[in-house]
């Protein structure tokens, strides 16, 4: 009988090697995927390539050239006809626009804003610079904030604050030489107003000139798409060609790169589909059933097992590392012993089960992955373990 810890260890080097088969055929895949996403935009580059040889412009010349090679795609009545629906459209807004905007009375309207603002920011200023020798004594600041001298005021008669805010607002109203607390408050309150007053002015304003700006910025766009509308419509007509040649199945003989693209991104998606995701499976599905093993045997009772377990397990994992899959996918071992749902598997099961008392007795046949014949019942070989 073989120690089930040397056993186990061979089963988690096993676990290890198929890992990293996992890891490999993950890579795999994930090379393909590349390969496929860097064909895809080639294939777009050559599709881009192939429209602006087509139609590099919408002249009539151009047009009839193009029918050489899609006679129903495009006539020149109807790129007559794209323009003069285009211009239509452009000039259809810029009309609308205008028709409440009026751009002689809006930038005199902004002239008029701009000298307001100049006077307001000017008023602005004074007030600001007005209010600094109240904001510099932090004293002033603590006792506005804490509502001396109104209503909101906590301070009580009998309470040692009561007198030291009451001299500290003395000693600001003799700083900023007014006669008292009440008048220097007030003053205060007046610079405030007068600023926040200044400020809404000012940001009315500066909202109206951006607006008008805005407006004439539309405008202006407008009739630059009026005056470039032949290269507008030649880009929607580019895009629905592009649409058209991608949809082109089987794609004629003159977009021969593309169909060579075609051929080599079905090459990589079939590998991947048909070759490579089942081989990932089939190792997925091999390392699953090794785990149930590996906890089974680790949660057993049992210390020994059959010497044919242990053998078997140093078979496979040498058969295995001599098996170990190449990075390129293309040079993978195709042997199937390789990646077999070994039937040991259950058999290991049933012992470690039988020793646990966890499971119940597996005395079934098993058939081999090569062939039909019956394998031996190991328990009347090997005897139970308990």
């Amino acid at each position: 009988m073989a120690s089930k810890q040397e056993f186990l260890k061979e089963l988690k080097d096993q676990d290890t090697i198929l890992g990293s088969w996992l890891s490999e055929a993950s890579e795999d895949i994930a090379a393909d995927a590349s390969q496929v996403a860097n064909l895809k935009e080639e294939r777009r580059e050559a599709i881009d390539a192939i429209v602006n040889r087509l139609l590099p412009d919408l002249t009539d010349q151009t047009i009839l050239s193009l029918k050489s090679f899609l006679p129903d795609f495009l006539t020149p009545a109807e790129v007559t006809a794209a323009i003069e629906k285009e211009k239509e459209d452009i000039q259809k807004r810029l009309e609308t626009l205008l028709a409440w905007f009026k751009r002689d009375t809006a930038r005199v309207r902004t002239l008029q804003i701009e000298a307001a603002f100049r006077k307001e920011k000017e008023s602005y200023d004074i007030v600001k610079d007005g209010l600094k020798p109240f904001e510099y004594l932090l004293t002033f600041t603590y006792l506005v904030e804490s509502g001396y001298g109104t209503p909101q005021y906590t301070g009580k008669w009998w309470q040692p604050r009561y007198y030291r805010d009451w001299k500290n607002a003395d000693l600001c109203a003799e700083s900023l030489d007014k006669k008292d607390w009440a008048e220097a408050l007030a003053t205060y309150n007046d610079l405030r107003s007068s600023l926040e007053t200044s400020e809404r002015s000012i940001r009315k304003m500066e909202e109206e000139v951006q607006f008008i700006a805005q407006n004439e910025r539309r405008a202006a766009d407008l009739e630059e798409e009026l005056a470039e509308v032949n290269g507008t419509v030649l880009e929607k007509i580019r895009v629905q060609l592009k649409a058209h040649l991608d949809s082109l199945s089987p794609a004629p003989e003159w977009m021969a790169r593309v169909t060579s693209i075609d051929k080599k991104i079905e090459e990589f998606q079939n590998h991947t589909n048909t070759v490579l995701q089942p081989r990932r499976e089939s190792v997925m599905k091999q390392q699953t059933e090794l785990r149930k093993i590996i906890a089974t045997a680790s949660q057993s009772r049992a210390r020994e097992i059959p010497d044919a377990y242990l053998a078997t397990a140093r078979e496979k994992n040498a058969t295995m590392r001599d098996r170990s899959i190449p990075a390129q996918s293309t040079h993978w071992r195709e042997e199937p012993s390789a990646l077999e749902t070994l039937m040991w598997y259950d058999l290991l099961t049933n012992h470690f089960g039988s020793a646990t008392h966890s499971m119940p007795s597996y005395d079934a046949p098993f058939a081999s992955t090569h062939s039909h014949e019956r394998v031996p019942d190991l328990e009347t070989t090997y005897g139970r373990v308990s």
